[in-house]
């Protein structure tokens, strides 16, 4: 009896010995899963000190293959990168992109020692010069989320539905599949098209099996930033973002130096700028047009007057004196003649840039012939033909406005009342066309004329033109509330497109505005205009190539100062530089007022 006692006993001990390791182990599978899925729907955020680990994990791993041919290894990998998404890792050297690599190991850390090492192993980098430059290598890194298929084949919908710079492209068939950074065609100045066409090609498939839909197409978003030489940012749509708090007014400062330097460096010796080229297709346009000429000079003697830095003068005259070799000599008319083409406003800019000079008297010649030429072209009801000897439709947003301002200019420097009588009987007919007619190009010239000639004739219905087409202007701007993504800030929402080089023309005018409305007491537009300064000075530094962003250039210093079309675009024109640095100096000059401490408002 006791035995069987004690066997039962025992076999109840057994039995409750089982069952506590049973539910152990369950206990701790359903741990295991509850954590699992923890970390599954965490949302992927990263750190700037995380971005930057993982940077430095991709030099370390760099470092140690090259010298040990052993790969690194961190062990448990940190909590906040517990991720399956893919990784890619992209090495730039020189402006040359050296490849693109990915991997997918379970957590993100792994995933980029991974990529980095199949980089390494590449037979693509054998002759590439990395071994004894490792430091100045920049490294794109590239965490996927987010992955789309895309079933519509059509053209025109991929190219409005995958977002150039910001979305990366896979394609998948079988088991292969090859994948682009977004980054990629900011880089090689692609459009859609040509985009999923290389993707193609680089899978070895036919140029457009993007179209085939035996091939799975998808897009995806991620998570981007650049690690350079002692440098890591966020990059969007290629080029690193500048954040609002890191713009002051030495920033600017040094901004508008470079843009002036790069300025002298493409002048030819003719006085001549070089009017156009693509630093990534290395295309030169052989186009020219005097009037961004000579807004480029113009922009030079506003870069003189603010640093006394008398190169930028030089420079500026000898471009004048170049646009003066087209001047024709009619009577007691003066005009420029350009392809066989005379128009209003390269008479009216070439006007406004000789005023600026310190030694205008010098050309009181052509200074008085080009002013005939002005009166000459206004019709009696006030408005300006635009093209003179020829049949070309008048344009009333460009020329008019920098007629206007021109005439304003004259008055100021000589006191003759005639040209402001011009700029009287012009206002009924502009400010009418405005009110019917809202136009883009038609604000900055506009508001910088009336601005003038408020300031001489204290007329309230031209204080009123003015607040009408700034207030029209900023309420297209990108702000905190509106900005679709953080590099649009600042920028201005033209016909729903990303923001261009245009953002920094628009701020000339609103520049003025804001003069305007101090000088008036309207505090609440002041505050506004100021506000719009500040933001745009930020989107203007976002758009200028300078050594930190320049990295995809080969030749870097070809393009140090400039600013880009848009922010995916890499044409530089100089307008595009002369135009903003105009803009920079009005904000320079009244920065102490508008500046903005309060970041998170912004």
């Amino acid at each position: 009896m006791k035995k069987n006692s004690f066997m039962n006993k025992k076999g109840s001990i057994v039995t409750i010995l089982a069952i506590m390791s049973i539910l152990i182990i369950l206990t701790i599978l359903v741990f295991i899963i509850l954590n699992q899925k923890s970390i599954e729907s965490k949302k992927l955020e990263l750190t700037a000190n995380d971005k930057e680990y993982l940077v430095n994990l991709s030099k370390k791993t760099v470092e140690q293959y090259l010298k040990k041919g052993t790969n690194y290894s961190i062990g448990n990998a940190p909590t906040q990168f517990l991720f399956d998404n893919i990784v890619l890792i992209s090495f730039y050297f020189d402006g040359e992109i050296l490849g693109s690599w990915s991997a997918k190991e379970g957590n993100i850390a792994d995933s980029v020692i991974d990529a980095t090492i199949k980089g390494l192993r590449d037979e693509k980098l054998k002759n590439m010069p990395i071994t004894n430059n490792r430091t100045k290598i920049s490294i794109i890194l590239t965490i996927v989320k987010n992955e789309t298929e895309l079933t519509n084949r059509d053209e025109v919908y991929l190219s409005k539905t995958i977002n150039l710079g910001l979305d990366g492209v896979r394609i998948e068939k079988n088991e292969d599949s090859a994948i682009f950074v977004p980054a990629i065609p900011i880089h090689q100045e692609w459009g859609t098209t040509k985009l999923l066409q290389n993707l193609c090609e680089n899978s070895n498939l036919q140029k457009n099996c993007w179209q085939d839909d035996k091939i799975k197409l998808f897009k995806y978003d991620s998570i981007s930033f650049l690690g350079a030489q002692n440098y890591v940012a966020d990059i969007y749509r290629a080029v690193p973002l500048i954040k609002q708090e890191t713009v002051d007014k030495d920033r600017i400062y040094k901004s508008i130096m470079l843009a002036s330097d790069w300025q002298l460096r493409v002048q030819k010796d003719d006085g001549n700028y070089e009017y156009f080229f693509n630093p990534v297709t290395e295309y030169y346009s052989k186009e020219n047009n005097l009037i961004r000429q000579v807004i480029t000079a113009w922009s030079m003697i506003q870069a003189f007057n603010l640093t006394g830095n008398k190169t930028y003068l030089l420079s500026a005259e000898r471009n004048i004196n170049y646009i003066l070799t087209y001047m024709k000599r009619e009577g007691s008319l003066g005009y420029l003649e350009f392809n066989n083409i005379s128009n209003l406003g390269s008479v009216a800019t070439t006007l406004i840039a000789i005023l600026e000079l310190p030694n205008y008297k010098k050309y009181d010649e052509e200074i008085n012939m080009f002013s005939n030429f002005l009166l000459f072209m206004q019709r009696e009801d006030g408005s300006f033909k635009s093209y003179y000897k020829s049949n070309y439709s008048d344009d009333n947003d460009f020329y008019p406005g920098e007629a206007l301002l021109a005439l304003v200019e004259l008055y100021n420097k000589t006191g003759n009342v005639k040209y402001l009588k011009a700029v009287e009987r012009a206002f009924p007919f502009y400010s009418d066309y405005f009110a019917k007619t809202k136009h883009f190009g038609f604000i900055r010239w506009q508001i910088s004329a009336f601005y003038e000639a408020f300031k001489i004739l204290n007329k309230e219905e031209y204080a009123n033109f003015v607040f009408d087409m700034a207030d029209w202007i900023v309420d297209k701007q990108y702000d905190e509330k509106n900005a679709i993504y953080p590099d649009f800030s600042g920028g201005f929402n033209q016909n729903e497109s990303v923001p261009t080089f245009s953002s920094g023309v628009y701020i000339e005018g609103i520049a003025d505005a804001y003069e305007l409305a101090k000088s008036v007491g309207d505090t609440n537009r002041a505050k506004k205009y100021g506000k719009s300064l500040n933001l745009a000075s930020r989107f203007i530094l976002q758009l200028q190539f300078d050594y930190n962003n320049s990295y995809y250039i080969e030749d870097a210093e070809e393009v140090i100062g400039a600013v880009r079309e848009s922010l995916t675009s890499n044409n530089l024109r100089i307008d595009y530089t002369s135009h903003n640095i105009l803009a920079l100096i009005k904000i320079y000059e009244v920065y102490d007022e508008i500046k903005i401490t309060n970041f998170e408002k912004i």
